[in-house]
């Protein structure tokens, strides 16, 4: 049975829709105006009791207490709640929406295509900058960075460059993560390079020789003769083969481009010496002779060096022949008096100036 209802409250509500709707234009046509008529309408007359629409408003006020409830528990435990009443820990969720946005600024929502153009372009402005290094100050204005902003401006809006290189360590190579301003270099040229090796040359000798198959000759003098006389004997071979082909096809002798050595092995009447050229034994006598080792120190003597010696010895002979040293001084020489006839003209009186 439905409640009864009382007829002057309920005219005196209509009343007050009525008035708060006064003067609405074409109220029964504009739909924007039909909505707001029918909710200040059911605000007037208020919500019927019983019903579906009080079954309604009950389990939504429950709802919310459960939510109160939740968010009280919760907060015994430094936990969040969410609009559904699920607890979180907030700090987590700052962290994890912090590594999401990191992980967008480091490309991992980039296409395919724009991530491997972009790598190429890094890879390229490293290697042409400077392939054992450049720091991240100055690879941000390369051109091809800057062309590459350009073109995919909305990437970069939210990439970062750092964080990019970061993120694809198997391409790139760097000295130190936590610094915001590292050394960049590509990882390929940073494997190509081999470290020195400062082990005793013995021990990498004998770690190679280790290293060999099994079976070979061993290298003695005798071995090593017969090896160098056997690839010098190939090697002219191959001289003349080439001489006789190019003496074919030019029909000359074929000696040009054949070096020197081979020149003089080919035929040595071809290098005559001068009249006055020293013979070989000759250098041979020069080079055995001790005389001129001994007053060699060991130090490089200069032109200025020799001339001074040449000076001593000079004035030592000068010495031995006149009893007297040379004079090196204007001052010994005007204590001499003059050996010559005096020329009077020279000295003139006050009056024929």
């Amino acid at each position: 049975m439905a409640p009864k209802v009382d007829k002057a409250k309920q005219a005196q509500r209509e009343k007050i829709a009525v008035d708060k709707t006064f003067g609405q234009k074409n109220k029964n046509k504009s739909k924007v105006v039909q909505k707001y008529i029918k909710s200040i309408t059911s605000n007037a007359a208020g919500a019927p009791k019983g019903g579906k629409e009080q079954a309604d408003r009950d389990a939504k006020d429950q709802k919310q207490k459960e939510l109160q409830k939740a968010a009280l528990m919760n907060s015994l435990f430094n936990m969040a709640t969410d609009k559904k009443g699920r607890a979180f820990d907030p700090v987590a969720k700052k962290k994890a929406k912090e590594a999401e946005e990191q992980a967008i600024a480091a490309g991992s929502k980039l296409k395919e295509e724009v991530k491997k153009e972009i790598v190429e372009g890094i890879a390229n402005s490293i290697q042409m900058t400077n392939p054992k290094g450049v720091r991240m100050s100055e690879l941000g204005g390369h051109p091809i960075i800057q062309a590459l902003k350009t073109k995919h401006a909305d990437v970069f809006k939210t990439l970062q460059i750092l964080l990019f290189i970061k993120a694809n360590d198997k391409i790139y190579w760097v000295d130190d993560p936590d610094n915001n301003n590292p050394m960049v270099r590509c990882l390929e040229d940073v494997e190509a390079e081999v470290a020195p090796d400062e082990r005793p040359i013995e021990e990498i000798i004998e770690e190679r020789r280790a290293a060999l198959p099994p079976g070979g000759t061993p290298v003695t003098l005798e071995t090593f003769k017969a090896w160098k006389e056997t690839r010098e004997a190939e090697r002219l071979a191959q001289v003349e083969t080439d001489r006789q082909k190019s003496a074919k096809k030019d029909g000359t002798k074929g000696l040009v481009g054949m070096s020197g050595r081979d020149l003089f092995t080919y035929d040595a009447s071809l290098f005559v010496d001068d009249d006055g050229a020293v013979s070989a034994d000759e250098y041979d006598e020069r080079e055995e002779d001790p005389e001129d080792d001994e007053d060699d120190d060991g130090k490089t003597r200069g032109v200025a060096a020799e001339l001074a010696e040449d000076n001593e010895e000079d004035e030592g002979e000068t010495e031995e022949e006149g009893g007297e040293p040379a004079s090196s001084s204007g001052a010994k020489g005007s204590e001499e008096a003059p050996t010559g006839p005096i020329n009077e003209t020279l000295f003139m009186d006050e009056g024929d100036l």
